[in-house]
């Protein structure tokens, strides 16, 4: 997923109207997944092999 977040610097003013909502998350056309393969304990490296 891509994920878009955003914070509110000023308080809405001047009516009740629809703000987005402060996270939105789509879908990547495109994802990409890995197999990881553990080679020392503080690092993983993708095993694309598989």
């Amino acid at each position: 997923f891509k994920l878009r977040k955003r914070k509110i610097l000023n308080d809405p003013t001047g009516g009740t109207g629809n703000c987005p909502h402060l996270t939105e998350a789509i879908p990547c056309e495109e994802p990409s997944c890995y197999e990881w393969l553990l080679v020392k304990l503080e690092e993983c490296v993708p095993d694309n092999d598989k």
